[in-house]
């Protein structure tokens, strides 16, 4: 079976989500595009959402999660997240 990949990109929230597929190029595609969002860094919410995405898969199936952030977990007013 082919490995397959997705993303969650987050700000104040989690957006622009890729679901799980075996399409690589498809991914590096849309990482390509990206674009800035707000100043807001939910990454326990983004967390959530991945840890979502990965349970519809079946059992026994294996996951990786790879975090990048660069600021506190804050909202673009300094409050904290949901999660």
């Amino acid at each position: 079976p082919r490995d397959q990949v997705a993303f969650v990109v987050f700000d104040t929230t989690p957006k622009n989500k890729e679901l799980l597929t075996a399409d690589h190029n498809k991914i590096i595609e849309r990482i390509k595009t990206l674009s800035r969002g707000d100043i807001g860094a939910c990454i326990y919410d983004a967390l959530d959402s991945a840890v979502k995405m990965f349970s519809t898969q079946p059992a026994g199936s294996r996951a990786v999660i790879l975090l990048t952030k660069n600021s506190k977990d804050k909202t673009t007013a300094g409050a904290r997240c949901s999660n």
